[in-house]
């Protein structure tokens, strides 16, 4: 049964009486507090049931005693942090021990599930967050015109507003640490240390996922676009792609390859080569070295495929990531395109890559059985 499935998830089921709580002892005469605190209360209980369900892949008796644990710990946290800000101590003391309720119990929320139940599934990775960011926000702005036309005062609009789009934040913030406590999951399945990694999570909306270098450490990057756009099967074979493109020395080798094209025709330039023979050369090497990264993509494609198999996590994200790729889209088009995908493009196409997956996997089921 998986309580708590990370960090985020952690500061997520912390909320549930934590928030209600500390706008309950606001002194400022909200309107319809006790209504609000309600709502908020069944709101981060609905988010925190949102996870409980889908970790629990919608076994009904693990998700409710996994929401029942939520509210047991929040509760009992809460109530410690309330009873530190009752005490007549000082405000460091008061800062300190909360941070230090909230650091032991992000420390105990990631030992309380196994890593494959973690890792493995089809849900999306931050849906509960999204969800969370609109919620708080829209809701915010709703209250604050409220408050507003209710003749209370623009300064409280303005003050719940503003709360609002903290809370927004704070929902960003828990995407980016899910996402990245989960990629460092699956560098640790799959073999490596993930404090060998600098991983990086992007708030842009074009999908892209990539291995860089980041100085004299390995990298992998990931887009806010694609991680909204796959669900985690398909994020787990994307990681485990770039995974491979580092276990394979590929990234090296494609900045050797293009330091190398780069010198060779910087050095035909300078010893004044027949211009024509240059641009052949030129077009060639592209060629050959387009030619080259599409092969270490398939690689990389492979050696993916058996990270996710020999870490038992289901690689059927391997087959529906490029599905809804070429559904998107029809890459094999006219004479133009095709030239285009030879000179320029260094990803093999989509279908090609399809069928190749397809066949390792009856492969692999074969040698299985």
């Amino acid at each position: 049964m998986v309580i708590i499935k990370d960090k985020a998830d952690a500061l997520l089921t912390l909320l549930i009486f934590l928030l209600p709580t500390l706008i309950r002892q606001i002194s400022t005469p909200l309107p319809y507090k006790d209504l609000l605190v309600d709502l908020l209360l069944l709101t981060l209980i609905g988010l925190n049931l949102i996870n409980a369900i889908t970790y629990n892949k919608f076994d009904q008796t693990k998700s409710s005693l996994s929401i029942i644990g939520r509210a047991i710990i929040s509760f009992i946290l809460t109530e410690g942090i309330v009873y530190i800000f009752n005490k007549q101590i000082s405000l460091y003391w008061e800062i300190a021990l909360t941070l230090l309720i909230i650091g032991t119990y992000i420390h105990i929320a990631k030992h309380l599930s196994s890593t494959t139940a973690r890792l493995d599934g089809t849900y999306r990775l931050t849906l509960t967050y999204q969800i969370g960011e609109k919620l708080f926000l829209y809701g915010a702005i709703l209250y604050g015109g409220f408050i507003l036309f209710s003749g209370r005062g623009i300064l409280l609009a303005l003050e719940v507003i503003f709360i609002g789009w903290l809370m927004k934040t704070f929902f960003k913030f828990f995407s980016s640490m899910a996402v990245k406590d989960h990629i460092r999951d699956l560098i640790e399945v799959f073999g490596d240390k993930a404090s060998n990694y600098e991983i990086l999570y992007i708030p842009e909306k074009v999908p892209n996922a990539f291995a860089f270098f980041a100085g004299d450490r390995r990298g992998i990057g990931i887009t806010d676009g694609f991680v909204k756009k796959f669900n985690v099967s398909e994020i787990n074979f994307a990681i485990a792609h770039e995974f491979a493109h580092h276990m394979k020395n590929h990234v090296v080798i494609r900045i050797a390859a293009e330091l190398t094209q780069k010198l060779g025709l910087y050095l035909f330039s300078m010893l004044k080569i027949f211009l024509p023979v240059t641009i052949l050369i030129g077009g060639l090497s592209q060629i050959l070295k387009k030619a080259y990264y599409k092969d270490r993509e398939y690689e990389a494609d492979e050696v993916a495929l058996g990270l996710l198999l020999q870490a038992g996590l289901n690689p059927i994200g391997a087959i529906t990531f490029f599905e809804k790729i070429i559904a998107e889209r029809k890459e094999k088009g006219g004479f133009l395109e095709k030239l285009f995908h030879i000179f320029l493009e260094d990803h093999p196409y989509s279908e090609d890559r399809l069928e190749r997956l397809r066949s390792l996997m009856e492969m692999a089921k074969k040698q299985k059985s």
